[in-house]
């Protein structure tokens, strides 16, 4: 009797171990699914705010190439700004401050002209009309980092 209760005892910490294990890896999975919402959340925030800061503006804006910039001109940013680690970000991008969010999390964003895309092809004398595109990249990070970029028309 005492061989079979040290037997049921031994299997039922086997069971209790392995029981641990798996809860504690749903934590990890639940806390990197977790970061990785946020990050993505903060990156979209950071979108609408590059957006919201060419709304803003009354007239087309110079494109620089050093920084800090509001706008950067075509063709200064990588090809895949969303390739470039954290300290790129920090140099070059704009830090756009939730309210609310903890202290690890940053967002950043960049915008970059892209092109003007004129109404007519007519050439003519005088300011031609016409869309300006623009390209804005943001990163949301909290722990783990994510990238998301929209493209955005506008006319002045």
């Amino acid at each position: 009797m005492l061989v079979l209760s040290l037997a049921l005892l031994l299997a039922m910490t086997i069971l209790a171990l392995s029981l641990s294990q798996s809860v504690r890896s749903q934590s990890q999975i639940s806390r990197n699914i977790r970061e990785k919402d946020v990050a993505f959340e903060l990156a979209e925030s950071g979108l609408r705010a590059g957006e919201s800061s060419l709304i803003q503006m009354s007239s087309t804006p110079a494109g620089c190439s050093a920084p800090p910039c509001m706008v950067y001109a075509a063709a200064t940013l990588p090809e895949r700004p969303q390739n470039q680690n954290m300290t790129w970000w920090s140099n070059l991008g704009k830090e756009y401050s939730t309210e609310g969010a903890a202290k690890a999390a940053s967002t950043r964003y960049v915008v970059e002209e892209v092109a003007f895309i004129p109404d007519s092809l007519t050439i003519g004398i005088g300011k031609r009309s016409g869309r300006f595109i623009y390209r804005i990249t943001a990163v949301g990070s909290d722990g783990t980092s994510s990238v998301l970029q929209s493209t955005y028309a506008r006319r002045f």
